[in-house]
């Protein structure tokens, strides 16, 4: 795992005659090919561990690895139990511990899906209180270039304040009085939707 680990290694000779190639396992930048004995050989991992490569191929030696170290590994890796052993009683617990399972899966899948149904309805209705803003903010755009005011102006506020404190003639106070009602009826509908 690090340069220093490879540089104090001293025993890796000993794990020779146990082996018919021996090899070094290691990221990246830890060890350099030719800085390896004839006898081993060097494998470098990928930089996310998932794949490896051959950087220098061990030499093959003819050994027979010892019928105790054989003996040892498998004993190691086994436990004795005094338990009898049945058959049945095995598969019909595995049988009820995969239909748990399977349960357990399906409750899963179907919460999921429920959260993400809610969650797909709650950016529809989003989406469809926005649209009704924008439809709400796009008639006051209107009712406002009616009154001849430019809202993409930096002084639209000042003309809007002109155009009130003006008097405009009877028959533009009255579009203007539509026009405010119509959008003020609209925001309304925007703030208190009807229950669908």
């Amino acid at each position: 795992m690090s340069r220093s680990d490879f540089l104090q290694d001293q025993k890796w000779r000993d794990y020779l005659s146990y082996c018919n190639e021996f090899y070094f396992v290691a990221p990246p930048g830890i060890i350099e090919p030719n800085e390896l004995a004839p006898e081993a050989g060097l494998i470098i991992t990928s930089t996310n561990c998932a794949r490896l490569y051959t950087k220098k191929k061990a030499a093959y030696r003819d050994c027979t690895v010892p019928e105790s170290l054989y003996r040892y590994v498998l004993m190691n890796r086994t436990s004795i139990s005094d338990e009898h052993y049945d058959r049945k009683a095995y598969w019909e617990s595995w049988l009820v511990d995969k239909q748990i399972n399977a349960d357990f899966g399906h409750r899963v899948s179907r919460a999921i899906s429920e959260v993400v149904n809610i969650e797909i309805l709650a950016v529809r209705a989003e989406n469809k209180r926005l649209a009704k803003e924008v439809e709400q903010y796009g008639k006051c755009v209107e009712l406002l270039e009616g009154l001849g005011i430019n809202i993409h102006s930096w002084n639209w506020r000042e003309a809007l304040r002109q155009k009130i404190v003006e008097k405009p003639p009877n028959e533009e106070i009255d579009k203007a009085l539509e026009l405010l009602d119509k959008a003020r009826s609209g925001i309304r509908q925007m703030w208190n939707p009807r229950p669908q």
